[in-house]
Formats: structure tokens, C-alpha cells, sequence
């Protein structure tokens, strides 16, 4: 009779779980691509979350749209980590998982450029920080090379852990921009787009209806008994 009762309430366990969360597949959480003229939105959002435009930190508020990407002038971003951080030298995007949903998100990627001429080098690194870890952890710092009269994108793709699970609340990126090029013309950029977050979205079962199902699932464990 022990034996009955366990597989009973391994099956209605299992049976709840499944009823409970919906899992869907690992896909694109939300997508900026910025193709539109002058558009901070996303490109892309998934089903059970929102996404909040592009933000900019108050350091980045000149930032603007440029020939598809978002575009800050050498002039305009600190040359070092701390002081940008004080700064707001920044751009940022919130995502909000939808009344009884949570998400698990996987990875956070972003192209990153630097334009220059007139024979400039440029010096720029673009570092990734998040909310999960208060902002303050660099998720990934990248530098981008000794550059003279050149235009190139290049990719970081920042995987995500634990702490990225399960996440029911507002959570936010930012990309912090340090430039060292120390030059004032408009024509010296430093570039970001195609900003992503992938990961999962599921249903987070309501407090009652979870409740209704444990009580069932005892009724029918004492009824087995008698």
C-alpha cells in the first residue's frame, strides 16, 4: 500500500507541474535593431514579457541614431570605467516578464563599432552590466583595437547564469562606453546595435489555483488510505 501511495503522488505531482508551468522554447527574449530612422524601440518581444525603448544614462544623452545603430561622439564619453559609471555614461534596456510569468534569460549580446577618420586612432571599450548584479559586475569587458580610417562591427555574446533564473521583476542591461581617442570632431564614434537578451518565458501558477490542486491531490492520497 506504501508503494501505491508514493507512485500515486509521484504521478500527481507531476501531473500539477505540468499543468502549472509552460515552458516555452529558448528563443529571442527581445531584439533592438534600430533600422528605423530615429527609433530607440525593439525590433523584436516575445510573447509574456514587455521591453522598454532604449534608455540612455544622462552621460549619453547626446547619443543619437545613426545609419541604423545608436552613435555617441569621442568628445561626448569619459575615457575611464569609474568616471563613466558616475557619469551614466551608459545605454540600457528594461525587460518586464507579463502578470503571472517569469523568465530565465540565457544570454545578453550586442554588436559594438568605432568609427574614425582623418587619421585618428580610436580608443573605445563598451563593458556589460546588469541589475541582477546591481550594476556593478562587468559581465564583459571588450576593447576594441587600435583603429585608423576604419568602420567594423564586431559581436559579444555574454552567457548567463544562475542569478538569471526564474526572474519575475523588471531587469535591466547596460552597456557603459569608455573612449580615450580625445578628439572633438563628430566624425569619431563610438557604435552599438543590435542589442539582444535570449532565455525562456513561463507561467508562474497563481497562488489559489496551486492551493485548490495540493488540497485535491491530498483528498485523494486519504481516500486511497481508507
Amino acid at each position: 500500500m506504501k508503494t501505491l501511495h508514493t507512485k500515486l503522488f509521484l504521478m500527481l505531482t507531476f501531473m500539477i507541474t505540468a499543468l502549472f508551468t509552460t515552458v516555452t522554447n529558448a528563443a529571442v527574449i527581445a531584439r533592438y535593431e534600430f533600422n528605423v530612422s530615429g527609433s530607440f524601440a525593439p525590433t523584436t518581444v516575445i510573447s509574456g514579457v514587455t521591453a522598454s525603448d532604449l534608455l540612455k544614462g544622462a552621460g549619453l544623452a547626446p547619443a543619437y541614431w545613426s545609419s541604423g545603430t545608436i552613435a555617441a561622439n569621442s568628445n561626448a564619453i569619459s575615457d575611464n570605467l569609474a568616471t563613466a559609471v558616475s557619469a551614466g555614461d551608459y545605454l540600457e534596456i528594461q525587460i518586464t516578464p507579463s502578470v503571472n510569468k517569469k523568465m530565465t534569460l540565457t544570454s545578453f549580446s550586442y554588436d559594438y563599432a568605432a568609427t574614425a577618420g582623418a587619421g585618428i586612432n580610436y580608443f573605445a571599450n563598451f563593458y556589460g552590466r546588469s541589475s541582477v548584479e546591481g550594476f556593478t559586475v562587468n559581465m564583459a569587458g571588450t576593447a576594441w583595437p587600435k583603429l585608423v580610417n576604419a568602420t567594423n562591427t564586431l559581436n559579444v555574446n555574454i552567457p548567463l547564469g544562475a542569478a538569471y533564473a526564474d526572474l519575475t521583476g523588471v531587469t535591466s542591461f547596460r552597456i557603459y562606453i569608455t573612449d580615450r581617442t580625445f578628439f572633438d570632431g563628430s566624425s569619431h564614434q563610438s557604435r552599438v546595435d543590435n542589442i539582444q537578451v535570449e532565455g525562456l518565458v513561463s507561467d508562474v501558477p497563481e497562488p489559489t489555483a496551486l492551493s485548490l490542486a495540493l488540497l485535491t491531490a491530498t483528498g485523494l492520497l486519504l481516500r486511497r488510505r481508507v
